[in-house]
């Protein structure tokens, strides 16, 4: 006997799976997904990464002068994500006396090597910056006032 051949959704597609290939994955319609959900904190910031959003986007393969509702969109979704993380992060810290340090935020992203190796190049650069900054201010100190 053949195996029973596999439902083909409406686009051709295997039943109710997400684009993602998995069930309840990005695309699917169970639940809100950040794209679905336009916030008040997402009307506050739209428009605030926009610029910055267009060069991440022409670097990843699109035009150079992407559709401004895309752009929109991509925008409510990295705030969205953003904002979630930060109160998961701020969740964890509740137990720790409230305050949200790097820390938190690299327990989050602690199972997705890419983002947890850039969160921490991103604090040793920052370090970096910091001590660069101090070693110019006690530089500056240093130099008489009056030639």
């Amino acid at each position: 006997m053949s195996a029973p051949a596999k439902k083909l959704g409406p686009k051709g597609g295997a039943g109710k799976k997400g684009f993602a290939g998995k069930k309840g994955g990005v695309g699917t319609k169970k639940g809100k997904g950040a794209a679905a959900q336009v916030t008040e904190t997402n009307l506050k910031h739209r428009g605030l990464f926009s610029k910055d959003l267009k060069f991440i986007m022409y670097g990843y393969g699109d035009t150079a002068t992407p559709y401004k509702e895309t752009v929109d969109l991509v925008e409510d979704i990295v705030v969205e994500y953003v904002s979630a993380l930060a109160h998961k992060a701020m969740a964890g810290a509740a137990g720790k006396g409230g305050r949200m340090l790097p820390e938190d935020l690299l327990y989050l992203l602690r199972k997705d090597p890419h983002k947890f190796a850039r969160a921490q190049e991103l604090l040793r650069m920052n370090e970096e910056i910091q001590a660069a900054k101090k070693v110019y201010d006690d530089d500056e100190k240093l130099l008489p006032e009056d030639f």
